[in-house]
Formats: C-alpha cells, sequence, structure tokens
C-alpha cells in the first residue's frame, strides 16, 4: 500500500497531484487552508477513483495549533490531536 502525503491538495497544483497519485493507485492524505468544502470534493473525486484520501486542514504557518500529530513511530505514524494542547 502506497500512501502520499499532498500539502494544498484541496485546489490548484496541489488537487491535481492529489488526483493524478490517485489515479496510479495511491492513497492520499492531504491539507487545505480553509476551503473545507473544496477539500470534501477533492476527496469524493478521489474516492470515485477508488482511493482512499484524508484532508486535514492546515496554516502552515501555525503548525503547533494542528490538530494532527507524525511520529517517526511505524506503529502509529498519524494521529488527530484530541486536543490542541
Amino acid at each position: 500500500m502506497k500512501i502520499a502525503l499532498v500539502t494544498g491538495a484541496s485546489r490548484g497544483l496541489g488537487r491535481n497531484t492529489a488526483v493524478a497519485l490517485a489515479r496510479k493507485g495511491i492513497d492520499v492524505i492531504g491539507t487545505y487552508h480553509s476551503n473545507k468544502v473544496e477539500a470534501d470534493a477533492a476527496v469524493a473525486q478521489i474516492a470515485a477513483l477508488g482511493r482512499k484520501a484524508l484532508m486535514f486542514q492546515l496554516d502552515s504557518g501555525k503548525v503547533s495549533a494542528s490538530p494532527v500529530s507524525v511520529s517517526t513511530h511505524p506503529s502509529r505514524p498519524l494521529r488527530k490531536r484530541t486536543s490542541t494542547g
């Protein structure tokens, strides 16, 4: 199983990249800045290709406030935080 992380995956070049990867059989974890409607549409487009997709809102200027944490431990590489603390 292959999974790609695509920043800005809700629109423009990022979305085109995410969809192209999905067409090649790769699942996508994407980020978007503020447009949840576009992010949800990108997820639906990728799902229509038979691939899995998740989108997380991320302001790259405020990474410490992100609801996502990434670990280098292979058994738990990605998880949502339950609080912002």
